[in-house]
């Protein structure tokens, strides 16, 4: 992987004569180039074709409706995913690759709405969890204890950090990014344990951890619709 014109590429060389170029479903950039080409002709190739990368990347970053109904689309961590809703004697949620059941006693909109936001809550906290804790051991050894974290619907932000308190909030429509997006809040929020603002200082630590985050953000801002 290689950061090229601030997007994180995956690049890899073949035998073939000129550079072929995709966005993938994660929406990373997708690289292949004959042997030896160095990196500043790759940096060009993307510069000069951006227009293109800007509006395939609009096309992977169309945004289901949230609806719930049988047959519905979903959107988890940067993936479709069909709902399927079927009647059952007891209530329960599974996922089986892109294919979410949600089995209910009661079959109205409200009641899967209510089963699906619950399930969705508790697979996004797992998995922020896991990557706050991946992100710990930087803000463990400058002596801050480890976050407790939520999980909510929130209407104009993606996260909320209250450092004295030690805790962080999460946006649950933060779960629909691709994970990258997903890890560039977390350590968005983590960092304002450190930094209570969004000055300098606070942006160099980001860059630092991450160097590609301000692409991150961009991806994220036009991933999902809050």
């Amino acid at each position: 992987m290689m950061i090229l014109c601030g997007r994180m590429t995956a690049v890899t060389y073949k035998a073939i004569r000129s550079v072929r170029m995709r966005i993938g479903n994660d929406g990373n950039l997708i690289i292949s180039a004959p042997k030896g080409v160095k990196k500043s002709y790759l940096e060009n190739f993307v510069r000069e074709h951006l227009d293109w990368i800007e509006k395939q990347e609009g096309k992977v970053r169309a945004v289901p409706d949230r609806s719930v109904f049988d047959g519905a689309i979903l959107r988890i961590l940067g993936e479709d995913v069909v709902l399927h809703i079927v009647p059952s004697t007891k209530d329960s949620v599974i996922r089986n690759g892109a294919h979410l059941f949600i089995s209910a006693k009661n079959v109205e909109e409200a009641h899967c709405e209510k089963l699906l936001e619950n399930y969705l809550k508790k697979e996004a906290l797992a998995l922020f969890t896991q990557i706050a804790q991946r992100y710990y051991p930087i803000f463990q050894a400058r002596g801050i204890a480890m976050p407790k974290l939520s999980v909510r619907r929130m209407t104009s932000r993606w996260g909320s950090c209250t450092p004295k308190a030690g805790t962080i909030r999460f946006n649950l429509y933060l779960y629909e990014a691709p994970i990258k997006c997903v890890e560039s809040v977390v350590l968005h929020e983590m960092a304002h344990l450190l930094y209570a603002n969004h000055g300098s200082e606070f942006y160099a630590f980001l860059t630092h951890h991450m160097p590609d985050y301000h692409a991150r953000h961009h991806l994220l801002e036009q991933s999902v619709k809050i």
